[in-house]
Protein backbone atom coordinates (compact mmCIF):
# COMPACT_ATOMS: atom_id res chain seq x y z
CA UNK A 1 0.00 0.00 0.00
CA UNK A 2 1.26 3.46 -0.90
CA UNK A 3 -0.32 6.68 0.37
CA UNK A 4 0.31 9.61 -1.97
CA UNK A 5 -0.60 13.28 -2.06
CA UNK A 6 0.24 15.72 -4.85
CA UNK A 7 -0.35 19.41 -4.47
CA UNK A 8 1.09 22.87 -4.04
CA UNK A 9 0.43 26.07 -2.14
CA UNK A 10 -1.24 28.76 -4.23
CA UNK A 11 0.01 32.39 -4.14
CA UNK A 12 -2.76 33.29 -1.67
CA UNK A 13 -1.49 30.59 0.73
CA UNK A 14 -4.32 28.14 0.08
CA UNK A 15 -3.28 24.53 -0.51
CA UNK A 16 -4.35 22.95 -3.79
CA UNK A 17 -4.41 19.17 -4.27
CA UNK A 18 -4.44 17.36 -7.59
CA UNK A 19 -6.78 14.41 -7.97
CA UNK A 20 -4.60 11.31 -8.17
CA UNK A 21 -6.71 8.76 -9.96
CA UNK A 22 -3.84 6.33 -10.53
CA UNK A 23 -0.23 5.77 -9.56
CA UNK A 24 2.62 3.61 -10.87
CA UNK A 25 5.16 1.72 -8.79
CA UNK A 26 8.15 -0.38 -9.85
CA UNK A 27 10.46 -2.84 -8.16
CA UNK A 28 14.26 -2.87 -8.36
CA UNK A 29 13.96 -4.98 -11.51
CA UNK A 30 12.14 -2.07 -13.21
CA UNK A 31 8.94 -4.07 -13.67
CA UNK A 32 5.67 -2.28 -13.11
CA UNK A 33 3.77 -3.51 -10.06
CA UNK A 34 0.13 -4.42 -10.65
CA UNK A 35 -2.32 -1.91 -9.19
CA UNK A 36 -5.17 -3.66 -7.40
CA UNK A 37 -8.48 -1.78 -7.72
CA UNK A 38 -10.30 -1.14 -4.46
CA UNK A 39 -13.33 -3.11 -5.68
CA UNK A 40 -11.11 -6.20 -6.11
CA UNK A 41 -10.06 -6.15 -2.45
CA UNK A 42 -11.83 -8.09 0.28
CA UNK A 43 -14.70 -5.96 1.68
CA UNK A 44 -12.98 -5.39 5.05
CA UNK A 45 -9.78 -4.12 3.37
CA UNK A 46 -11.71 -1.86 0.97
CA UNK A 47 -13.70 -0.42 3.90
CA UNK A 48 -10.52 0.25 5.86
CA UNK A 49 -8.93 2.12 2.96
CA UNK A 50 -12.11 4.16 2.44
CA UNK A 51 -12.04 5.01 6.15
CA UNK A 52 -8.38 6.12 5.97
CA UNK A 53 -9.08 8.27 2.90
CA UNK A 54 -12.05 9.88 4.66
CA UNK A 55 -9.96 10.60 7.76
CA UNK A 56 -7.17 12.07 5.62
CA UNK A 57 -9.65 14.36 3.81
CA UNK A 58 -10.94 15.62 7.15
CA UNK A 59 -7.44 16.32 8.49
CA UNK A 60 -6.08 19.77 7.66
CA UNK A 61 -3.39 19.49 5.01
CA UNK A 62 -4.16 15.90 4.03
CA UNK A 63 -7.21 16.41 1.81
CA UNK A 64 -5.47 15.07 -1.28
CA UNK A 65 -4.19 11.82 0.21
CA UNK A 66 -5.05 8.71 -1.81
CA UNK A 67 -4.19 5.11 -1.02
CA UNK A 68 -3.07 2.69 -3.72
CA UNK A 69 -2.72 -1.06 -3.29
CA UNK A 70 -0.24 -2.99 -5.43
CA UNK A 71 0.62 -6.63 -5.86
CA UNK A 72 4.13 -6.73 -4.35
CA UNK A 73 5.71 -8.40 -7.39
CA UNK A 74 9.40 -8.76 -6.54
CA UNK A 75 9.36 -6.07 -3.83
CA UNK A 76 9.86 -7.41 -0.31
CA UNK A 77 9.62 -4.84 2.49
CA UNK A 78 12.14 -6.66 4.69
CA UNK A 79 14.60 -7.79 2.00
CA UNK A 80 17.24 -5.85 0.07
CA UNK A 81 15.70 -4.09 -2.93
CA UNK A 82 14.04 -0.91 -4.09
CA UNK A 83 10.63 0.61 -4.73
CA UNK A 84 10.19 3.55 -7.10
CA UNK A 85 7.19 5.73 -7.87
CA UNK A 86 7.17 8.26 -10.74
CA UNK A 87 4.99 11.30 -10.13
CA UNK A 88 4.83 14.62 -11.98
CA UNK A 89 8.21 14.33 -13.70
CA UNK A 90 10.07 13.08 -10.59
CA UNK A 91 10.86 9.54 -9.51
CA UNK A 92 10.73 8.85 -5.79
CA UNK A 93 12.72 5.83 -4.61
CA UNK A 94 12.93 3.89 -1.37
CA UNK A 95 15.50 1.26 -0.51
CA UNK A 96 14.38 -1.83 1.28
CA UNK A 97 14.44 -3.23 3.88
CA UNK A 98 12.18 -0.56 5.34
CA UNK A 99 12.82 0.63 8.90
CA UNK A 100 11.11 -1.59 11.45
CA UNK A 101 12.07 -4.85 9.78
CA UNK A 102 13.99 -7.34 11.92
CA UNK A 103 17.77 -7.14 11.43
CA UNK A 104 18.94 -9.15 8.44
CA UNK A 105 21.25 -12.00 9.18
CA UNK A 106 24.34 -12.61 7.06
CA UNK A 107 24.65 -16.12 5.68
CA UNK A 108 26.07 -18.40 8.38
CA UNK A 109 25.71 -15.70 11.07
CA UNK A 110 23.73 -16.37 14.22
CA UNK A 111 21.69 -13.66 15.90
Amino acid sequence: MIAAVHGHVQPNGTPFFYDLSTLEARGADGKLLTLIPKDALPPAAASLITYWETQARQSKGQQGTKFFIFDAGTVRACEKGELSVPLDGETYTWNTPFPGCPPQQAEGEKL
